[in-house]
C-alpha cells in the first residue's frame, strides 16, 4: 500500500500520490484573507490590516495602535483589520485623520455659560460668573438669581420682572426707573418736569408717586380749578369807611372816596 505525504493524497489508481486543493475542499480556510493553493500545502493571502501567522495558514488582525500609537495625537482605536485615531473630550479630530486641536466650546456652544463670562482653556472652559448669576457645581455653567423671589420689594414702588443675570422694575405711575437697577422705581417730580395739570391760579406741590395742586392766596378752589374770591363782599374787604373795596385778581384794594386821603385801609 501506497502512502502519502502530507498535503497529498492517493490517487484512484492507488499507486500515484497528488495534490489536496485545500483551498476548495475547506470553505473558509483562510478567513480575512485570501487562500493559494500550493504543491502539498496552501498559504493565505492576507486583507490588509491583517498579517499571516501559523507559517502562513492563517490571518490575524495587526493591532497598529501597538507600534507608535498608530499615529494619533491622543486616542488610538483598533478594529478588525483597521485602526482609527480619537481625541479626547473638548478636542476635535483634524482632517488629517490623526491630530487633535482644541475645541473653543465659548465660539461652537451657545451661550455655555447662560449668561456669564466664556473663558476657552485647553481641553476645556471655565465659566466666570457675576451680577445675577451664581456659579454651577462644575464652574462650567451660571445659575441665575431670581432677585424678585430673594427680595419681593426690591423695586419699592414697581413691579419686579426678572431677566438672566439681572432684573428689572416695571414702575407704578407716579415713578419711573433710575439710572442703576439697584435704585428700583423713583418718584417723579411732576412740577420740575412740567408734567402738571393745575389751574393757572395754583402751584403744583410734588407729593410720592403724585403731586398736588394748591390754589394761591386770593383764590379759592381743589387747585385744579381755582376761581378769585372777592375779598369786597365781607366787611368791605376791611377798607375804612371813608373807602372803596375794589377787586382784582387774585386780591384786591382799597381807594379813599372823594374828598379823602389816605391808603384806604
Amino acid at each position: 500500500q501506497c502512502e502519502c505525504p502530507p498535503g497529498h493524497e492517493l490517487a484512484d489508481d492507488g499507486r500515484h500520490c497528488k495534490d489536496v486543493d485545500e483551498c476548495s475542499r475547506t470553505s473558509g480556510i483562510c478567513s480575512n484573507g485570501v487562500c493559494e493553493n500550493m504543491m502539498g500545502s496552501y498559504q493565505c493571502i492576507c486583507d490588509e490590516g491583517y498579517r499571516q501567522v501559523g507559517g502562513g495558514l492563517s490571518c490575524q488582525d495587526i493591532d497598529e495602535c501597538s507600534s507608535n500609537n498608530g499615529g494619533c495625537d491622543d486616542l488610538c482605536l483598533n478594529s478588525p483589520g483597521s485602526y482609527s485615531c480619537g481625541c479626547n473630550s473638548g478636542y476635535m479630530l483634524l482632517l488629517d485623520g490623526a491630530s487633535c486641536a482644541d475645541i473653543d466650546e465659548c465660539v461652537s456652544l451657545k451661550d455655555p455659560c447662560n449668561g456669564g463670562k466664556c473663558i476657552n482653556n485647553l481641553g476645556s472652559y471655565s465659566c466666570v460668573c457675576s451680577g445675577g448669576l451664581m456659579m454651577g457645581a462644575d464652574a462650567t455653567s451660571c445659575i441665575d438669581l431670581d432677585e424678585c423671589i430673594i427680595d419681593p420689594k426690591v423695586c419699592g414702588n414697581g413691579k419686579c420682572e426678572n431677566v438672566l443675570g439681572s432684573y428689572t422694575c416695571l414702575c407704578h405711575e407716579g415713578f419711573s426707573a433710575g439710572p442703576r437697577v439697584e435704585d428700583g422705581c423713583q418718584d417723579e417730580d411732576e412740577c420740575e418736569l412740567d408734567v402738571y395739570h393745575c389751574d393757572p391760579a395754583a402751584e403744583c406741590k410734588n407729593t410720592n408717586g403724585s403731586y398736588d395742586c394748591i390754589c394761591r392766596e386770593g383764590f379759592t378752589g381743589d387747585g385744579f380749578s381755582c376761581q378769585d374770591i372777592n375779598e369786597c363782599l365781607k366787611d368791605n374787604g376791611g377798607c375804612d369807611q371813608d373807602a372803596q373795596c375794589i377787586n382784582t385778581e387774585g386780591g384786591f384794594r382799597c381807594a379813599c372816596d372823594e374828598g379823602f386821603s389816605g391808603d384806604g385801609r
